[in-house]
């Protein structure tokens, strides 16, 4: 296995406007936009900062898995802790520190990208190639900050240069819509600049497929944008979709074929013929904050092995319907869903393996209760602790089954040929041996319409994907909705039902906290996070989502 190890550059100089004045001298032992950004090793490692950024604590360390999974009707919390309960029972407080922590880091950011790409810009490479591709990175990284800040809080600037007091040359803040926009507009670039593929020395780096991957990704939540107030917008966003995963599938770089789907949150196999875009992450071991992520701590197994250690708080569990999604269907030979065994930690006396050093059983975990597996070091014994430094699971962000089952749907959406939305599905299906369909639990007529397919995706995705922080973009494409077109959702899909219920009932249904999620009070405030106050009076323009 080879991880790149990131230069940890804290970019605190880079790029700062300094000040005359008497008390405001340039430190000349520091560097500085005037000093620092002068040859191609300065701009690589200003591009190796803005990778750091994925790493902190308000992005896919900690926090984002609460605002992306707990907070979907994947996931809930029985958490003593306000920031913990504020990103997944829409009871958000406003000074929590999941929300002002994820709009900082992901600022940060999409700040480092915007210095390399502004003070990169006028440096001269030995090898142009080089300066394309580092330029096509930060790109990308600048896409996924914008993504991100469209996803979860539905508003914010989109900074093109890297001192925010430039704030106001040339851009506005941005609604949701437009920041989808102005994410597809870094990821084209990225696309145009990032190689095929890395050498071993690299790997890990964001390639083409990656940034088709994303464009896929933005396209289909600009598709779900434009649901409603602007059908054909909205198909060609769906036409996009499709275009980019085709992009992704027909490069043949990927496959799913023979990869192991519990491999895929296994340290050992990573870098997989799967995987289309991991965040690397190693054992904190060397004392170097925020290489490591707290997943397994935070959202694991809450329990004490044998030997006391305990292995997560009760920050973060899986909703039992998650595993009730799995045990819809079984294999043809009667075996359950092997998903679900990769997926979740729950009560099965039938299962023998060692988790921490002993059976599932020994835990004396409830019936009716499921916990997170995907990314916990379990095969570790009795005397191991999950802890705040030492899990290295490289996080696969984006695995080739997304991209099938995304293109599934676009196809869908498009009122494309039944079999060739059931051939992307029965790829995904047939590499954990579960039937093809049609099948006796899901036969023809379970799918004969576009609503009734969108459903079956539904099923799909729950069970290839829990747990992997894409579940609330999932559910903001698919049930919320902008009816005046101005890029602020402010209602939900009642054009269909889900076994006999509406969207949101059948969400209610799936996870109690969506009972205080109601969107026909209190302005709105339930498809978005709250901005974070003290940004307010900060950014120029910048006013509170409605409703908080």
């Amino acid at each position: 296995m080879s991880k790149i190890k990131y230069i940890l550059l804290l970019a605190a100089g880079l790029g700062m406007v300094s000040c005359e004045g008497l008390l405001e001298q340039k430190n000349p032992n520091l560097p500085d936009a005037d000093t620092y950004w002068t040859n191609e090793e300065e701009v690589n490692d200003g591009l190796n900062a803005a990778y750091r950024a994925l790493r902190f604590n308000g992005e896919y360390r900690r926090y984002l898995y609460m605002l992306l999974t707990q907070r979907s009707d994947e996931g809930y919390t029985e958490s003593p802790s306000d920031e913990f309960q504020s990103g997944s029972n829409f009871l958000t407080n406003l000074t929590s520190n999941s929300v002002y922590f994820t709009w900082l880091d992901i600022y940060k950011g999409i700040f480092w990208a915007n210095q390399v790409l502004y003070n990169g810009a006028d440096v001269e490479f030995d090898d142009p190639q080089r300066k394309e591709q580092i330029m096509g990175q930060a790109h990308f990284l600048r896409g996924l900050g914008l993504f991100n800040i469209a996803v979860i809080y539905g508003r914010g600037p989109a900074p093109l240069v890297p001192d925010m007091s430039e704030y106001n040359q040339g851009y506005e803040i941005l609604e949701q819509t437009a920041l989808f926009e102005e994410a597809r507009k870094a990821f084209l670039e990225a696309a145009k600049r990032t190689p095929p593929s890395w050498d071993k020395a690299d790997l890990g780096r964001i390639t083409q497929g990656a940034s088709w991957a994303m464009l896929a990704k933005t396209a289909g939540q600009l598709a779900g944008c434009y649901e409603m107030n602007d059908d054909a917008k909205a198909r060609t966003y769906w036409t996009e979709m499709k275009l980019y995963c085709d992009s992704v599938i027909n490069s043949g770089l990927y496959t799913v074929a023979g990869v192991n789907y519990e491999d895929n949150f296994n340290e050992a196999t990573e870098f997989n013929a799967e995987s289309v875009f991991e965040l690397q992450f190693a054992p904190d071991a060397g004392g170097v904050s925020q290489l490591c992520h707290e997943l397994a701590k935070f959202y694991g197994l809450p329990f004490k092995t044998k030997a006391g250690n305990e292995q997560a708080y009760k920050d973060g569990y899986a909703r039992y319907s998650v595993k009730q999604e799995f045990e819809r269907e079984s294999q043809a030979s009667g075996a359950p869903d092997p998903r679900m065994r990769a997926t979740l930690y729950y009560n099965d006396p039938t299962d023998q393996t060692l988790y921490y050093g002993q059976t599932l059983s020994e835990y004396g975990i409830a019936n009716n209760m499921a916990y997170w597996k995907k990314y916990t070091q379990w095969r570790q014994g009795a005397d191991f602790a999950e802890t705040h430094s030492n899990n290295g699971i490289n996080i696969r962000l984006i695995r080739l089954a997304d991209i099938h089952l995304m293109r599934a749907e676009a196809m869908n959406e498009l009122g494309m040929p039944q079999a060739d939305i059931l051939a992307d599905i029965n790829v995904v299906r047939s590499r954990v041996n579960m039937p093809s369909l049609p099948s006796t639990i899901y036969p023809a007529s379970a799918f004969d319409t576009k609503d009734k397919m969108r459903i079956q995706i539904m099923h799909e995705r729950t069970c290839e994907l829990a747990g992997e922080f894409w579940r609330w973009p999932d559910l903001d494409r698919w049930f919320f909705r902008d009816k005046d077109g101005d890029g602020i959702k402010e209602t939900m899909v009642d054009s269909y039902q889900i076994e006999g219920k509406s969207p949101l009932e059948w969400l209610r249904g799936r996870d109690a906290e969506f009972n205080n999620f109601n969107y026909e009070r209190d302005g709105n405030k339930y498809f978005r996070y709250p901005v974070p106050t003290r940004e307010l009076p900060l950014v120029d323009g910048l006013e509170q989502n409605p409703g908080w």
